[in-house]
């Protein structure tokens, strides 16, 4: 916000501005690429963690369980249910995994904040990309209201991306979780 302020009451000669949106584009730049890369690298590896953990529920689970192997990938896939599917396979999977050994099936808050800041990292993103439907500008603006509407869209990037990072670290936690206890059941069923 600082060099919006400077560079629209000229305090900032043009040439010194054009430097500082050029460090800011560049920055901007390797945080999308690095973002992208995680996202493909991330939802490769949340598909193959659903895969596995709907299989084990398959062999070990007392109740039926609805879902199989193909259709929990496929909902990844299907507008508006990937928004809900995977909150719902995750509680799937935690209580399910939990009641087989006899432990508390309640699902933990931080699942909860998991698919939560997912949304909200989502929405904010779409947000940002509706601001610029014509696609990002590849000029510095020029306008004070150019470089307010640029301003607020890094700004929605930004808080989507750590919304993001947040959210990967309560899956992770979740993740972890229903790992572990399909663990101790396979475990137990080698030993019996």
């Amino acid at each position: 916000m600082y060099i919006a302020t400077q560079y629209s009451s000229r305090q900032i000669q043009w040439p010194e501005a054009d430097a500082a949106w050029d460090q800011v584009d560049a920055v901007q730049a390797y945080v999308y690429d690095v973002y992208w890369s995680a996202v493909v690298i991330g939802a490769i590896g949340f598909i193959w963690f659903n895969i596995r953990a709907v299989s084990n529920l398959k062999v070990f689970s007392k109740r039926h369980v609805p879902e199989g192997p193909v259709s929990v990938t496929l909902w990844q896939f299907a507008p508006g249910l990937n928004l809900v599917k995977p909150y719902q396979l995750m509680t799937l999977y935690w209580s399910r995994s939990r009641e087989h050994l006899g432990e508390d099936a309640a699902y933990p808050a931080i699942g909860l904040w998991w698919w939560l800041c997912w949304l909200s990292g989502v929405f904010s993103a779409t947000l940002a990309q509706l601001a610029f439907p014509e696609g990002y500008p590849l000029e510095e603006p020029a306008t004070f209201a150019e470089i307010i509407r640029t301003t607020r869209v890094q700004f929605l990037f930004l808080v989507g991306t750590a919304l993001s990072i947040f959210s990967v670290f309560c899956l992770l936690a979740v993740t972890r979780g229903i790992t572990r206890a399909q663990d101790r059941i396979h475990r137990g069923a080698r030993a019996s």
